[in-house]
């Protein structure tokens, strides 16, 4: 499978639920594919305008190619996406979460020590104390050729879903 057919496989799949940025660079790395999501829910009595409460949730999804993935370039897309946080999570009251998945593709065959740091990451920021919210990342590698997908302790429910 090339990366081509698998990114075009994945936006399918994508596409009823995500808005797709367009350039999806940021921070100095090319994006391959970015999209983005957001749910707002809100309980109200008689009228729209009589609100109770109201609760949003987002998601990012950056996708990578990359031709040999090393723990320099891991390193590298988490450091993005902690600085993603700052520009694109806005906390408030309304505001439950935003997840950040970094989905890197590759051809070739992940090192033992980087599937094991992969499996163990986890990355968590709230927000005045949970209050106004929280942000997670998560990390998936996806192997193509193998069909193998590797995720952080927090993909780990969305591993299926990007599986080739």
């Amino acid at each position: 499978m090339t990366y081509e057919l698998y990114l075009e496989s994945v936006s399918e799949k994508l596409k009823y639920n995500f808005d797709f940025i367009e350039n999806p660079d940021y921070d100095g790395i090319s994006f391959n594919l970015a999209a983005k999501s957001n749910i707002r829910n809100e309980r109200y009595i008689g009228t729209k305008k009589a609100v109770v409460y109201a609760y949003e949730n987002n998601e990012y999804c950056f996708f990578r190619t990359i031709n040999h993935i090393d723990f320099k370039e891991v390193d590298q897309t988490i450091d993005v996406l902690k600085k993603a946080i700052n520009d694109f999570v806005e906390p408030s009251d309304e505001h439950m979460s935003t997840m950040f998945t970094a989905i890197l593709v590759t051809k070739g065959i992940v090192d033992a020590g980087l599937e094991e740091k992969i499996s163990k990451f986890r990355y968590q920021k709230s927000f005045k104390l949970g209050l106004h919210g929280w942000t997670s990342i998560r990390l998936v590698i996806v192997e193509i050729e193998s069909g193998k997908v590797i995720a952080s302790r927090e993909a780990q429910k969305i591993k299926k879903f990007y599986k080739p």
